[in-house]
């Protein structure tokens, strides 16, 4: 933690409360007396974090900071990540979508080395109304997928769907999926050898996007500005709280 602190002009005291801040932040305080070489790897990426925030820098990046740590461990990390009180932008990196997904505003991907224009998931924040029999998450603009899980009613949710989980029609379909939206093809992209993206704009703040086979994008016969159905199955739904 000191080494943090090098080159500045604080006195051992100012240093001490100046370190024992995010350290209590990180719940480290029993840490302070003991070598690092007896650390757990939890406690090794807390105690790297706590010295990155002695800085307090404006904007803080974060490489894999949930590596290594249990369930406990990663909860103590986002509260204390979430109440800095000099409220930094905090950027970090993940292999985990769930981590990402919980507790991010925004996500990006990277493909193959660069920044990708679309997460691999349709990802929204919808607020939950309570119906007879689940939930409709809602979106500002009056649209609402059916979710038939235990939610707490008026509270907003990060709300996410496989793009592979999306059918397509031109007409709308009898079937068991309780979600069916209309809107207009925005885009067509290539993701794979054999595979596309498709993006619908069924309003502004609900934009669904579906994966499709290469031989299906050629029966379908899409083009952008066309009209489609988008249907999906309730179960399909993940909810992060």
């Amino acid at each position: 933690m000191n080494f943090a602190l090098s080159g500045s002009e604080l006195s051992r005291v100012a240093r001490h409360d100046l370190i024992s801040k995010p350290m209590s932040l990180l719940g480290l305080n029993d840490l302070g007396n003991r070598s690092p070489r007896t650390f757990s790897g939890g406690e090794r990426r807390r105690a790297s974090i706590a010295r990155a925030l002695l800085r307090e820098t404006p904007i803080l990046l974060l490489d894999e900071p949930f590596t290594h740590m249990d369930h406990a461990s990663v909860s103590v990390l986002v509260r204390a990540l979430s109440n800095l009180p000099h409220n930094p932008t905090i950027v970090f990196s993940t292999h985990d979508l769930g981590d990402a997904y919980r507790i991010a505003d925004s996500v990006l991907t990277l493909q193959e080395g660069t920044l990708s224009p679309w997460t691999p998931e349709n990802l929204y924040r919808m607020r939950a109304g309570k119906i007879a029999d689940g939930f409709n998450l809602e979106t500002p603009g009056g649209l609402a997928i059916y979710y038939p899980g235990e939610l707490e009613e008026n509270r907003v949710y990060t709300v996410s769907l496989h793009t592979n989980e999306v059918i397509l029609s031109r007409e709308k379909i009898d079937s068991s999926a309780r979600n069916s939206f209309f809107g207009e093809v925005k885009r067509i992209e290539k993701t794979g050898e054999f595979t596309v993206l498709i993006t619908i704009d069924c309003l502004p703040d609900l934009p669904i996007r579906a994966t499709l086979t290469d031989r299906a994008m050629r029966s379908f016969g899409l083009n952008v500005g066309d009209n489609v159905w988008a249907h999906f199955k309730s179960t399909a739904i993940h909810v992060f709280s």
